[in-house]
């Protein structure tokens, strides 16, 4: 039976490895992990307080507030003052944003498909039982 915390480790190198090859390979084109995680959550909320998208990413809001910077020079967000409160900035995806995102999501299913492709149609049930599991596992601990 395999050691619990070496099955962890391999599990954790994994992801490494393919984020890795994927970033190294060109695919996250000209913006950092960060930036992109950036770009996918404002995709799914619209638009958003800068201090909420700084506590959602985990992030300090300096580091967000560089990261936005750098996304607004490339035309993929925008920035305005709130109508509540003008100390607050909304920030949105603007369209070259938009596009940006779905054409890096096509790129990342993509490369999802990948990661089966060295496993069986068996081991691929088995190994979504197994992810279906642990990710169960986490869902009841943020109740």
């Amino acid at each position: 039976m395999a050691d619990r915390k070496e099955t962890a480790e391999l599990f954790f190198d994994v992801i490494h490895l393919f984020r890795k090859y994927h970033f190294t390979n060109g695919e996250h084109l000209s913006l950092t992990s960060g930036q992109y995680q950036c770009l996918f959550l404002l995709d799914d909320v619209n638009e958003i307080s800068q201090r909420k998208l700084s506590e959602i990413l985990m992030i300090r809001p300096t580091s967000l507030s560089e990261t936005i910077f750098k996304l607004e020079k490339k035309g993929f967000v925008t920035r305005r003052p709130s109508n509540e409160d003008k100390r607050t900035y909304m920030v949105s995806l603007t369209q070259k944003g938009m596009a940006e995102v779905d054409n890096m999501r096509k790129l990342r299913a993509d490369a999802h498909m990948e990661v089966l492709a060295a496993l069986s149609d068996d081991e691929v049930s088995q190994f979504e039982d197994i992810m279906q599991k642990i990710k169960s596992f986490y869902k009841e601990k943020e109740k």
